[in-house]
């Protein structure tokens, strides 16, 4: 009923590639929904890539202690 607007933001990077979409009766809001669901899958990505990262620096830790005791 009325105009609709879809926006769709398509990204590929290193091999990953993310999309977010958004239909609204306002442009600039359906643009802002899509946009700020891409940041949020972005942002997801990059805490997870640091997640697994102190994940393994605490094992690489752990075995370099091996054989000290533990304190």
């Amino acid at each position: 009923h009325g105009k609709i607007f879809r926006a769709e933001f398509n990204l590929s990077y290193k091999g990953q590639f993310r999309r977010a979409e958004s239909t609204q009766e306002d442009l600039r809001a359906a643009i802002e929904i899509a946009s700020d669901d891409m940041v949020r899958q972005i942002r997801r990505n990059k805490e997870r890539t640091i997640d697994r990262i102190r994940k393994g620096a605490s094992k690489l830790k752990g075995w370099l202690r091996f054989g000290r005791g533990k304190e």
